[in-house]
């Protein structure tokens, strides 16, 4: 940054490209109107050229993957395969502009105020369980009283829940340690969201294929750094409880045991049950 280029004490100044004032964050009118008046696209590299626009934004869009769904398909063409624009593509080229001509303010979290905390995870359960953690943490900081988590991970949703019993050695502790935290909130509520219906990942990593890598990029170093500490230096000795333990005669006892023993003999639904995913 170029200090002379930049005012401060000031009550409204465009500041690295947004617009800074006592109320909040605006989006600078002319990045704005640069989407606003931006003809549909006629091709995939014009379609990455617009969502790449789009993604400078994201902060300010809320439900952004929701947003960019529609052009997955298009993002994903290869070869000689014809570029069709349709009717769902228009509408959501739409319904972006329209929401950007009249855009959100950011603003800092307000006490009773609804904040929405975004916590990237491996795919890993052990992983999912650190991002839990983590986002847990910060809201507790920031004296949150109610929290609603959402997770693709049923296995981890269903734990935290008390529908399933968490007794691999190597997640007992997060467990415990992310069961502890919840009880320091007045208000919990915890759901499952399919993967299939987050496409965020899916529409970024097409973003990313039409992007320009400059030469030597490749070879860069690049340093990484723990975030999370030791959980057991962290948090000590916890001790493991499992809240809920199925019972024996609990309707998924005998799916349980056909997954354990698939030479057991069992009625034709049991079989479809333990193979169905929405379970």
């Amino acid at each position: 940054m170029k200090p002379l280029k930049y005012a401060f004490g000031v009550s409204a100044k465009n500041f690295l490209r947004f617009l800074v004032h006592q109320k909040g964050i605006e989006i600078d009118k002319n990045k704005a109107k640069a989407i606003i008046n931006a003809q549909p696209p006629s091709n995939k590299k014009k379609l990455q050229c617009f969502l790449g626009q789009v993604h400078f934004l994201r902060r300010f869009i809320a439900n952004l993957a929701g947003k960019t769904k529609a052009f997955s398909a298009l993002l994903g063409l290869k070869g000689d395969i014809e570029y069709r624009w349709e009717a769902e593509h228009q509408q959501a080229f739409q319904s972006i502009k329209e929401y950007l001509a009249k855009p959100p303010v950011l603003m800092p979290p307000r006490i009773r105020r609804p904040l929405k905390l975004y916590v990237l995870a491996v795919e890993s359960s052990l992983g999912k369980y650190e991002a839990l953690i983590i986002g847990l943490e910060i809201m507790l900081d920031m004296h949150v009283t109610t929290v609603q988590i959402s997770g693709d991970s049923q296995l981890v949703i269903k734990q935290l829940n008390g529908e399933f019993k968490c007794s691999a050695p190597g997640l007992e502790m997060y467990f415990s340690i992310a069961s502890h935290l919840l009880t320091k909130f007045d208000d919990v509520i915890i759901t499952h969201v399919p993967r299939i219906d987050n496409g965020s990942a899916n529409v970024m990593a097409q973003l990313a294929s039409g992007l320009r890598v400059p030469d030597g990029t490749n070879e860069q170093w690049v340093k990484v750094s723990k975030q999370l500490p030791l959980i057991g230096d962290k948090y000590g000795q916890l001790e493991m409880v499992n809240p809920v333990d199925i019972v024996q005669d609990d309707w998924r006892t005998p799916i349980i045991q056909y997954l354990q023993n698939p030479q057991l003999r069992v009625d034709t639904k049991i079989k479809l049950q333990a193979v169905d995913t929405s379970f």
